[in-house]
């Protein structure tokens, strides 16, 4: 939590990425809230960029950057390319697709009052709040890759034998919720149900 140029640690058990940014969030003081993993990077214009935008709006939104991905092993680092949002019928459906990493996203603290991650999912957690926020607000794009994620063995979806359980499982409480369910039409839910279980069969493989 930063204030004034002051940095607030907060320490608590590790009980998972949801509570941990629900912590953060219930802490902040600020109109804006954005997120950072401790393993990431916000370029030096992240904020900036974000803050020139945020000024010009006066409905509370949600906004995301592009993103890079940047690698330990050497690799060169890749440029995320989001499907367009004119692919889909709903900002929720842009949302979920695109499964937009929280270090990209700023969202009005009011918003996050309302809404919080859910603890019971370690995996899609963020693309879960993305779709309840999005079902009421609306998600601002800006085009500038500030924010890079950086891709190790240590990445929680690489930590766990079976990743894609837990990814049925978040979009299951999607599913479940009706102002959001509402904004998903019949095709992009057997479209994502399709994806997952592929991804299911290959893991198995």
């Amino acid at each position: 939590v930063r204030s004034s140029g002051i940095t607030n640690v907060i320490e608590q058990a590790n009980s998972g990425p949801g509570v941990a940014r629900n912590t953060g969030v219930a802490a902040a003081i600020g109109k804006y809230i954005a997120f950072l993993d401790s393993d990431d990077v916000w370029l030096p214009n992240h904020l900036s960029e974000l803050s020139e935008r945020v000024q010009t709006e006066a409905a509370p939104k949600m906004y995301h950057t592009g993103l890079i991905w940047f690698y330990d092993d050497g690799r060169p680092q890749v440029e995320v390319k989001y499907k367009p949002r004119g692919d889909f019928h709903s900002d929720v459906e842009y949302v979920i697709a695109n499964e937009i990493a929280p270090d990209c996203v700023c969202v009005h603290a009011s918003i996050l009052q309302k809404h919080q991650f859910n603890p019971q999912l370690y995996i899609n957690e963020d693309v879960e709040l993305w779709s309840r926020i999005a079902a009421e607000h609306s998600v601002e794009s800006i085009s500038s890759s500030t924010a890079k994620l950086r891709v190790h063995s240590e990445n929680t979806d690489k930590v766990f034998a079976d990743s894609v359980t837990p990814k049925m499982e978040a979009f299951d409480f999607i599913l479940s919720n009706p102002s959001v369910r509402k904004k998903l039409s019949k095709g992009f839910i057997q479209n994502k149900k399709r994806g997952l279980h592929e991804l299911m069969i290959r893991q198995h493989e």
